[in-house]
């Protein structure tokens, strides 16, 4: 079994969801290692027996960064595992001497309730939108449009289960292989089910499948943190299978060797013309450039800012739905720059056309699905 942690981690590594979270600017890779670290943390005081300070008190410095990372519903993929754990073996004394609960929860606070009671001040009505709406509105009340900062999607009940298939990739179609019902599978479960280890990575992989399953709202992203428990069983079961020559070896290599060939063709080939072209880096970076001689606010013509550009503009950005009236305002000499989408061109030249004043348009950054435009109103008109 010793090749199994090294196949789990070549597992997690070459999973599509792996991949591509781990390169975006999100805060899903920041609660897919804390809520790992919470598991390797609890396995290790409670299951283990460890008395170490790193497990005991890692286990809350962990839960304070997920609070940060992504609020209340990290514990989703790890408290309600671990409860039905708990319920399942009937251990709730042993966590409870395990742990330091009260300087344990202590701790936590001092990673996480700063910084809430900061964001509410410095934006009062923080809490219940994060709290309530981010955390309760946005699972329950299908196509909920309170998200400021993201999209609600509405989608059918069960949609998780395919997103766990396209986050996989290819390690899906050995994942079905194994669940296949077959000669000797009820045993093969039942030893599964008497390992605490291995049964505690099993919730924490299915529980919030589970819950998610009968959410109304859904995204990719929600399925990044079972990830990292799913990688280690079945790092540890195709190990166990491909450990003798046979057709599981012949399987687990060919999916391996094809994963790392597509994240190898994903790294080198797909996420650059993906993040090239997609992302507002240059056209803002000549933005600023311009800023130096030409200097000018800049806009987004839409009601939300993507987040590319809310990211590399450093917040700089306002969006505004209608542009007549900030044109209008315009002083002769002075300009203004304007954040779109290449497909919104013709109709910003007409709604510059349209206006009484007379404008020059210069495009001032453009890759293949962002551009930014320079609108100059002209001392006098030609």
């Amino acid at each position: 079994m010793s090749a199994a942690p090294l196949l789990s981690c070549l597992i997690l590594a070459t999973t599509v969801l792996f991949f591509i979270g781990y390169g975006a600017v999100m805060t899903d890779p920041a609660l897919g290692l804390s809520t790992a670290w919470m598991l390797v943390a609890f396995q290790r005081a409670v299951i283990d027996g460890s008395d170490r300070v790193l497990w005991r008190y890692g286990f809350f410095v962990a839960a304070g960064l997920a609070m940060l990372a992504k609020g209340p519903v990290s514990f989703l993929y790890v408290a309600a595992p671990i409860a039905v754990w708990a319920l399942w073996r009937g251990r709730w004394q042993a966590i409870w001497r395990a742990l330091p609960w009260i300087g344990g929860t202590a701790l936590c606070a001092a990673v996480c309730l700063p910084w809430y009671i900061w964001a509410e001040a410095r934006t009062p009505g923080f809490l219940n939108y994060f709290l309530v709406g981010e955390h309760l509105l946005r699972y329950l009340q299908p196509g909920w449009t309170g998200d400021r900062y993201g999209t609600a999607h509405r989608e059918p009940f069960g949609t998780i289960w395919a997103y766990l298939a396209g986050a996989l990739g290819l390690w899906s179609v050995l994942l079905l292989a194994l669940v296949r019902p077959g000669r000797g599978w009820l045993a093969r479960a039942r030893a599964w089910f008497d390992d605490d280890g291995r049964l505690l990575a099993l919730l924490a992989a299915l529980v919030p499948l589970a819950v998610f399953t009968f959410a109304g709202n859904l995204i990719w992203t929600y399925v990044l943190p079972v990830l990292t428990p799913l990688a280690a069983l079945l790092g540890l079961e195709l190990a166990r299978r491909s450990a003798q020559p046979g057709p599981w070896r012949g399987a687990v290599t060919w999916v391996a060797c094809s994963s790392v060939a597509l994240v190898c063709l994903g790294a080198i080939v797909w996420a650059p013309l993906r993040a090239n072209g997609s992302s507002f880096a240059g056209p803002v970076a000549a933005w600023r450039e311009q800023l130096r001689t030409r200097p000018g606010a800049l806009l987004y013509w839409g009601r939300r800012t993507p987040a590319s550009l809310r990211f590399y503009s450093r917040g700089a950005a306002e969006p505004v739905p209608e542009l007549d009236a900030r044109l209008a305002g315009l002083q002769p000499g002075s300009r203004l720059y304007v954040a779109i989408a290449p497909e919104q061109w013709p109709a910003l030249q007409q709604v510059v056309s349209a206006q009484p004043q007379s404008f020059e348009l210069a495009v001032v950054g453009q890759v293949k699905h962002a551009v930014i435009v320079e609108i100059a109103r002209r001392v006098s008109a030609l």
